[in-house]
């Protein structure tokens, strides 16, 4: 597969998940030798995935291998010079709906992804639209309960295809109402006067724990060797989130009867 028009060249400051394109798969060091699945044509086909770990001398960049299943995996590092695109989770998913050669790509991921794209791009008009029909506590909540149903689905049944792709489909159902719910809430409940301010410190609040959020279950995968955890901590935070949008209520300000 040809790296996608959107991608960019890379140097060595790569995330992990991004997808690496290399030169050839002779730019491939792999620390162990090469699983039988690791076919020259595969690797012709599929980017390797930077995975989590330090950074090596002369710039060899930590990568995994993966194959058609879960269980195929290989640990691997490239020079970063043999790398010629790289692309973020985040890129792929944006382009999916219209790069042509994601809809052709010889993945099976990336095929479900440019078909769902649509269907996720609007979903934030979808919440928009439920939101102005109910009350928006009870989309809030909708929107949280979708979004752990999702996560769970992908989580234990991750081993069936067909049902990983469907819990992260609702999972991004539900995360698209991230995009409206809270500005309809702020407007609501604080009004056009406080709402620079209302928005302005939650936005703040936000940031940080994005910011906190990644090194924290990045230590968790550490210490367990998988997201198991991490999946499990982050679906109760949706449940209790949806238990506390039904708690909502309007606040009054000082002196003034609700």
């Amino acid at each position: 597969m040809k790296p996608m028009a959107s991608a960019v060249p890379t140097g060595i400051g790569h995330r992990p998940h991004d997808l690496l394109w290399l030169a050839d798969a002779a730019a491939i060091e792999p620390v162990q030798a090469l699983p039988a699945w690791a076919t020259p044509a595969w690797l012709a086909v599929a980017p390797v995935v930077v995975r989590r770990a330090p950074l090596l001398a002369h710039g060899r960049v930590p990568v995994g291998l993966r194959g058609a299943t879960r269980s195929e995996r290989c640990a691997a590092h490239v020079a970063a010079h043999r790398v010629i695109r790289a692309m973020s989770p985040e890129a792929i998913a944006r382009d999916a709906a219209r790069d042509p050669r994601v809809h052709a790509s010889a993945l099976p991921c990336l095929r479900w992804l440019a078909r769902l794209a649509t269907a996720l791009d609007a979903s934030p008009l979808a919440w928009g639209f439920l939101t102005e029909r109910i009350d928006a506590r009870y989309a809030a909540m909708f929107r949280f309960i979708i979004q752990a149903l999702g996560l769970g689905l992908a989580v234990l049944m991750s081993g069936h295809l067909f049902w990983l792709y469907v819990g992260f489909f609702l999972y991004g159902i539900g995360l698209g109402g991230n995009m409206v719910l809270p500005d309809i809430l702020w407007a609501d409940y604080f009004g056009r006067l406080s709402l620079g301010q209302i928005r302005g410190m939650g936005i703040l609040i936000s940031q940080i724990l994005a910011a906190i959020g990644p090194p924290f279950f990045g230590f968790l995968f550490d210490i367990t060797g998988g997201y198991g955890l991490s999946f499990t901590i982050f679906g109760i935070v949706l449940m209790i989130s949806a238990i506390l949008s039904l708690m909502l209520r309007q606040p009054t300000k000082p002196g003034v009867s609700p």
